[in-house]
């Protein structure tokens, strides 16, 4: 549900290929109740269910993370939001020291490597103070410091290790989002250099052109880490792997009247369908159909990605009343 609103309210309404007044009220709707919903720790809940009006008492730090971003954005434009922004970021703070510890904390609590790089994102939108900007600096230097050429990221800063290679792929999308942002933000050169570097890994190591490296909940992180190297190049050598992965989600969607869930029977290996990855999936197809816009469709890829436009109203529409 988190995922779900977030994504909700990240799409850029003024598409020339979409209708924007749905856009506008799925968005007005969703960044309302982000901030009502929020708890007295500074959290917001995970899981809110509309037929009972309750929230499921569990919390999980990708999601917070993610909704927190979205927030951070508001408080740029907005008063409220930046009160519940600074609640929540300092909730966050105290409840996961270990985010911005880099080491240390037993196995079970310690952060992930994607954890921290979320983290740095969030921290980027809330450069309050100088001792907050020298806490951006120690995360991205702990992201940097962690990326070996030729082992890639870990899985988490320490111990440096790879148990799986299916989590250090998807933390490599989120750990080089990041370090895009901190490079661009900060005009660091060497987050730069290191988030365009793991780029170049995951290509090396996992080519677009082979299916069996395909995996839904792994796309999204990837795809948008590449559309961010395309924002702040105006270029990027990866496009053709955005435009591979984004027709791989569209052959996915299940079925014509829920075309917004990621799922299909015959691949039993991605699990079941859920809200966090028809909602990031979904980011991805926006973020590849604003850059097929953008190249002109000298590609031939603006007819592909354009299919699902319609898709994501009927889809969002349908969860948003779920929501209320």
């Amino acid at each position: 549900m988190l995922l779900l609103i977030t994504a909700c309210t990240s799409i850029d309404v003024e598409s020339p290929y979409l209708a924007a007044r749905p856009y506008q009220q799925f968005a007005a709707k969703a960044d309302a109740w982000l901030i009502q919903s929020q708890q007295a720790s500074g959290l917001l809940p995970y899981y809110f269910q509309p037929s009972t009006t309750s929230a499921d008492s569990k919390n999980y730090r990708l999601g917070q993370l993610i909704a927190a971003e979205r927030i951070a954005r508001l408080a740029k434009d907005r008063s409220r939001a930046k009160v519940a922004s600074g609640e929540q970021i300092r909730g966050m703070a105290t409840s996961w020291p270990e985010l911005s510890g880099g080491t240390g904390g037993t196995p079970k609590n310690q952060a992930s490597l994607g954890e921290h790089a979320l983290w740095l994102r969030v921290l980027l939108l809330r450069p309050d103070s100088t001792t907050q900007r020298k806490q951006v600096e120690r995360q991205a230097a702990s992201l940097r410091n962690s990326f070996n050429p030729q082992r890639g990221f870990p899985e988490k800063l320490s111990p440096d290790v790879v148990g799986s290679r299916f989590m250090q792929r998807y933390f490599t999308g989120q750990a080089a989002l990041a370090l895009f942002e901190h490079g661009d933000a900060m005009a660091n050169a060497e987050s730069l250099e290191i988030a365009g570097a793991a780029l170049n890994w995951l290509a090396t190591h996992y080519r677009a052109s082979d299916k069996n490296n395909f995996h839904p909940t792994l796309v999204p992180w990837h795809a948008l880490t590449i559309a961010a190297q395309y924002e702040l190049n105006n270029a990027s050598p990866h496009l053709n792997t955005l435009f591979a992965m984004s027709d791989q989600l569209i052959d996915l969607q299940s079925e014509p009247e829920f075309p917004g869930r990621f799922f299909t029977e015959k691949a039993p290996n991605f699990g079941r369908p859920n809200v966090v990855r028809d909602a990031l999936s979904t980011l991805t197809l926006m973020a590849s159909l604003d850059i097929a816009i953008d190249l002109g469709d000298r590609n031939g890829r603006k007819n592909t990605v354009k299919r699902f436009g319609w898709h994501w109203i009927t889809f969002g529409r349908s969860n948003m009343i779920t929501a209320r």
